[in-house]
């Protein structure tokens, strides 16, 4: 097959969803041209452990990166490239708009097939005093590194996490191994509001057992921070 005839598979988004479908697509198609487009530096890491990297449980940072841009090429021959940020599909003429975030250049990608994948971010509320510098969202690899090395370095005490869903309460039970003064807020009336009331109750009273300052039902209004 003639390098212009072969199957162009653009996918937007290089974490797990983007990762596995590019993967994926170099097994049922040997052939293909699979480029994979990733605004920030890391592809492929594992989004869950990172709690349990900044509480010490995963030890090494590389842990969390389960395949880097090297070994994607070497192993399924994708064209990875990452800080790489896509900004308009054009449906017309089958392109995808990427900005090079390091250089600046901008050109357009032609696809055949268009995957996107390109997650979810931390819901942040319009509230006064957010964007303090001591106010902190979870999401990537960088935001891991900002958190841990606070730990870290041992300059807080006191913590307040804000939203009881899966990596609000791997987050709290990080900080309580961390001995840290842990505090829960959630907007619902129960953490893990997907359960049944009851199957939420036990966590709520181990979580209590712990000392967490849990707040159920209750909103954030304002942040207040003295810096």
């Amino acid at each position: 097959m003639s390098e212009n005839n072969r199957l162009k598979i653009v996918i937007v988004g290089g974490v797990a969803g983007g990762a596995s479908a590019a993967t994926r697509a170099r097994r049922m198609n040997e052939q293909a041209e699979i480029t994979l487009f990733e605004k920030d530096e890391f592809v492929s890491f594992a989004n869950c452990g990172l709690p349990y990297y900044i509480g010490g449980e995963i030890k090494e940072r590389k842990k969390l990166l389960v395949a880097t841009p090297e070994f994607l090429h070497k192993r399924f021959r994708l064209d990875v490239r990452t800080k790489h940020e896509v900004t308009a599909v054009n449906r017309t003429s089958k392109t995808v708009s990427v900005r090079n975030l390091q250089s600046g250049e901008e050109f357009e990608q032609p696809y055949d097939k268009l995957i996107l994948s390109t997650g979810a971010s931390p819901f942040v509320p319009p509230i006064e005093g957010v964007e303090a510098s001591n106010v902190l969202t979870l999401r990537n690899i960088p935001d891991t590194d900002i958190i841990k090395e606070l730990v870290d370095r041992d300059s807080i005490k006191n913590v307040l996490v804000v939203g009881a869903g899966f990596i609000g309460l791997e987050m709290v039970e990080q900080f309580i191994g961390l001995g840290l003064t842990t505090t829960l807020v959630e907007l619902q009336p129960q953490v893990l509001p997907l359960l049944d009331k009851e199957m939420a109750k036990p966590l709520e009273d181990e979580l209590r057992q712990k000392d967490v300052a849990l707040f159920l039902g209750d909103g954030i209004q304002e942040i207040v921070c003295d810096e």
